[in-house]
């Protein structure tokens, strides 16, 4: 009797393992672990700084007032 699983994708072989991770770890520890191995792509700093600029703390602060709408 063979007892081999045939899977069809790479992609379902990841999605059985992270749904076992994550029954193991919970949420959080799912997310610590993946976090060493998905380090993503690209130049976060960079691209932080395109997006957001450099604000001053006054300009942070007063757009977290304006969206909460404090006056």
């Amino acid at each position: 009797m063979d007892n081999t699983v045939n899977y069809t994708t790479e992609r379902e072989i990841q999605t059985i393992a992270f749904k076992a991770l994550h029954g193991q770890l919970g949420s959080a520890g799912f997310i610590r672990f993946i976090q060493h191995y998905e380090q993503g792509a690209g130049d976060y700093t960079k691209e932080r700084h395109e997006i957001l600029g450099n604000p001053s703390v006054d300009e942070l602060f007063n757009a977290m007032v304006d969206l909460r709408g404090i006056k």
